[in-house]
């Protein structure tokens, strides 16, 4: 009862605020005037026009999202575009056949409500506009004042909020249950949402913005020891060569929020705010030279789960991702005898992840309404050390368990209690000091200690618990702050990865010469534990293989055991020096057109493959 309470007054906030919509135009073209000169005539047909067409449309919304929800098991979202892309006559054509019972009952359900409607409004709507509270007052500055004052709540209605944001489509994911969380959202929110997202992919120029020229020569680039074939899939077909560490029991893939790897760098250790994740990078084997995939928490992720490259599409609102790509991490670690976990510490409704982790073949998603009462959730979700407790608390030791998890506490607006969970700011503040004009925060650094400080307790206790387990630590992205005002572009690039687990590694030790990014996690995980000749598909490389090409493909980036590039026309190709390895890289800053093109190769490659699917022989 206490779910259905908090949708109802969740969804009340959503229907506000298009309720709100819905009278604008009647609010400036007749409210407003009507008690400055008489439209008495105008306003009454116009009120019945409008409210009609309003019926009319909330009734259909209402009827096709009904339907829609019981095909698709979600409220409006990005495949009801599938109408642009699929045959729409075989579409319309399954719709009559299978709903053609629905649509007659509903368009006689409409003819007697339209019916009922065209009756009553003549008692409602044509009413004299006047009414009391705009009937006092009889001065110019009185009636503008009452006119500001309903702006104002006009304003606080339609934002849906009298707080600082306005309300958000995440605000819905308040209960436990995934169908009262959709049910939060009304017709007409989860349509705007839907358009928005399709508006923004939609933005993405097409594969020309990567390759330009034949798309089989491009996939033989990319993956040069493939035999050539009309499926894109085949290209990304890879081999066991046996495993090279004791297969771990459990597995756990943890992705820090806003985790960026300058706080682990030596000349920032005086912060001592990364102290923890350091430790356990002496104690594993540490890469520094790694890229995220994106700049963007639900795009890196995606790039994660799929195992594609983040090409610009917001794959997770893609048709194509209902189902699972060759390349997904969890169905391949399911092959592997592993059960598949997502674990993310907000709210499931936000960028679908929940759909998108299950489609994508996680077996059980877990998010913030699972993890903590409505109490103990924040904007983003619950804090990073309930999100663990909740963790460790569902691990058994009978199961193979491969576990994806996604924290969040490190992220806007920073309101996690810190002293109550025990972090001392004194020491971080004196050194923070010494920093002129640091655009960082004290509490911003505070959060970054208090999220490193909840990954080591959960690694600690995890690892008493179930020695024989793994960890593979990294960040979502760069976090966009830092104690420097403008940093070089490692520092505002790189994310950290560290794989841990004394028992599993053993004296397992990486090349001296090693760099990748998001997208060579999974093929690394899959030549450390799986046995020789076991297939799998990647479109990244083998971090640990020395020789394997060592090419960390991040975001507008790519990243070299020695350098890191950027891919933008307008820095003409320079580059940082890794601090961590500062030899001669034999004229790296040379390979730049080389890397530029294997860089745009791949998102090409992966662009391809989530809008038009592994056939190249529909190529142009």
């Amino acid at each position: 009862m206490g779910d259905i309470v908090l949708t109802i007054l969740s969804g009340f906030r959503f229907d506000a605020a298009n309720a709100t919509y819905a009278i604008l135009i009647p609010f400036f073209l007749i409210t407003l005037p009507s008690y400055f000169f008489d439209l008495t005539g105008f306003a009454n047909r116009f009120r019945v026009i409008w409210g009609g067409l309003v019926v009319l449309l909330t009734f259909l919304i209402s009827i096709i999202s009904i339907e829609y929800y019981k095909e698709y098991h979600n409220v409006f979202d990005n495949f009801l575009f599938g109408l642009i892309y699929d045959d729409r006559v075989a579409i319309f054509k399954t719709i009559w056949a299978t709903y053609s019972a629905t649509l007659l009952v509903s368009l006689g359900i409409f003819a007697v409500l339209f019916f009922l409607y065209l009756k009553m409004s003549h008692r409602w709507l044509q009413q004299p506009l006047s009414f009391e509270l705009f009937e006092r007052p009889r001065t110019v500055p009185a009636k503008i004042f009452i006119s500001l004052l309903a702006l104002v709540f006009l304003v606080f209605s339609g934002r849906g909020s009298v707080g600082r944001r306005s309300l958000q489509l995440k605000d819905a994911g308040v209960t436990r249950d995934a169908f009262l969380n959709k049910a939060e959202l009304n017709p007409y929110t989860a349509l705007r949402y839907a358009i928005e997202n399709h508006w923004e992919m939609g933005k993405d120029s097409g594969l020309n913005q990567y390759i330009d020229g034949d798309l089989k020569k491009a996939a033989q680039l990319y993956f040069p020891k493939a035999t050539p074939s009309n499926n894109l899939d085949d290209y990304a077909q890879n081999h066991a060569k046996g495993p090279a560490i004791a297969k771990p029991a459990h597995i756990f893939l943890i992705v820090m929020e806003s985790y960026g790897t300058w706080p682990l760098l030596e000349k920032y250790a005086n912060l001592r705010v990364s102290d923890g994740l350091k430790q356990l990078a002496r104690e594993g084997i540490f890469v520094p030279a790694f890229l995220p995939a994106s700049s963007g928490t639900i795009t890196s992720l995606g790039a994660i789960i799929t195992g594609l490259p983040d090409a610009g599409l917001t794959t997770n609102y893609r048709p194509a991702s209902r189902l699972i790509y060759p390349t997904a991490i969890a169905n391949q670690f399911k092959k592997l005898g592993y059960k598949t976990q997502m674990f993310y510490g907000g709210y499931l409704p936000w960028e679908r992840i929940a759909d998108f982790s299950k489609d994508q073949g996680f077996d059980e998603v877990y998010g913030a309404a699972n993890m903590g009462n409505w109490l103990e959730t924040k904007e983003w979700g619950v804090d990073d050390d309930i999100l663990f407790s909740f963790i460790n608390a569902r691990f058994k030791k009978t199961e193979s368990t491969f576990a994806l998890i996604m924290t969040t506490s490190n992220h806007p607006p920073f309101n996690v209690d810190l002293e109550k969970k025990g972090i001392d700011l004194k020491e971080v503040a004196k050194e923070l000091a010494t920093y002129k004009d640091a655009p960082i925060r004290l509490r911003e650094l505070g959060h970054f200690k208090y999220a490193d400080n909840a990954l080591v307790n959960f690694v600690r206790k995890i690892e008493g618990q179930m020695p024989n387990s793994l960890f593979v630590i990294t960040g979502d992205h760069y976090g966009r702050r830092h104690v420097v005002p403008n940093p070089p572009l490692f520092e505002r690039t790189a994310v950290p990865l560290v794989f841990y687990g004394k028992s599993v590694l053993g004296n397992y030790k990486r090349p001296s010469h090693a760099a990748g990014s998001h997208i060579d996690i999974a093929p690394t995980l899959i030549e450390m534990i799986a046995p020789k000749g076991f297939p799998y598909y990647s479109y990244g490389r083998n971090i640990f293989d020395s020789n394997a090409p060592q090419l960390g493909l991040g975001n507008h980036s790519v990243i070299t055991p020695y350098r890191i590039f950027s891919i933008d026309a307008t820095d003409n190709g320079s580059s940082d020096i890794v601090p961590f390895n500062q030899q001669d890289d034999q004229g790296g800053d040379s390979q730049y057109p080389r890397y530029k093109k294997i860089y745009n190769t791949a998102l090409g490659l992966a662009w391809w493959r989530i809008m038009r699917g592994q056939d190249l022989s529909l190529a142009p």
